[in-house]
């Protein structure tokens, strides 16, 4: 799936562009859970607008969004804050940026979880992202997204087509970044290597044609995680497997890891 398909494919994303008179929130109330498929989700949402409308609207226009949770940031301590998190329906993906939730709202938003956001069209340096977003509801459909399994010789604009979707890379060979004192390791942290222990962690990797920089969140992954001591214990040469998210910062692609599997 990539915004090309999108002007193709009925989805299950509902975007507004009006004003926001007239919508409640029903945030809070129990809901059971149904698990629905692709195919499924696509006939049932046949009369919504498609993804594309909301990849075309300009920046700053309000937009209501329906999709599913497929990864949220860490809130510690049970109480309420800010959250972001990747979202995803049959044909378009979506990144929310600092969202306030209560802590009961944070637990429910599980994996798979259908919501509802509305916020505002933005793009920071070519990451298109929903801002100021507020949570409308939270449904009762779970929907996790398969990752499109990225083949050989992929590109900086194949990438950017697949902007927040869940992807999977196979067979990679960790390649040596350089730190702030010019030397060669197999990971930095911060994107320019002048960081410590408990921030992100930057690492690249080649399929043998092409490379990719990949990124672990420490706001996703906490230095407490086993994702990020897994990232911690990389060596240059090694072989792995990666499953995350395609993000972008400073107009240069990155993936937001949410899985490693080393190759034994």
């Amino acid at each position: 799936m990539n915004f090309k398909k999108a002007a193709a494919i009925i989805l299950t994303a509902v975007i507004v562009i009006l004003s926001f008179a007239g919508c409640s929130a029903n945030k809070n109330n129990e809901q059971s859970t149904e698990s629905v498929s692709e195919s499924e989700l696509s006939s049932e949402e046949a009369s919504k607008v498609v993804f594309a409308e909301f990849i075309s609207a300009k920046n700053g226009t309000p937009v209501e969004v329906k999709a599913f949770v497929q990864a949220k940031t860490v809130l510690d301590g049970g109480k309420g804050g800010e959250i972001s998190l990747y979202a995803q329906s049959v044909d378009g993906a979506y990144y929310i940026e600092n969202m306030k939730v209560s802590g009961d709202e944070y637990e429910k938003l599980t994996e798979g979880r259908e919501i509802a956001v509305r916020g505002i069209k933005s793009d920071s340096d070519g990451w298109i992202k929903i801002s100021s977003p507020e949570l409308v509801s939270i449904g009762e459909k779970i929907y996790v997204a398969d990752p499109v399994a990225m083949t050989k010789g992929y590109q900086t604009g194949d990438l950017y087509s697949m902007l927040n979707e869940k992807l999977s890379f196979t067979n990679l060979t960790v390649t040596s970044s350089e730190d702030a004192d010019s030397n060669e390791v197999p990971f930095i942290y911060k994107r320019d290597g002048t960081g410590e222990e408990g921030d992100d962690i930057y690492f690249t990797a080649s399929d043998g044609k092409s490379e990719c920089m990949f990124v672990v969140s420490s706001k996703f992954n906490p230095s407490y995680s086993d994702l990020y001591k897994t990232c911690q214990s990389l060596k240059t040469g090694d072989i792995i497997n990666v499953t995350g998210f395609m993000g972008w910062s400073d107009n240069l692609a990155e993936v937001d890891v949410m899985k490693i599997e080393k190759s034994k």
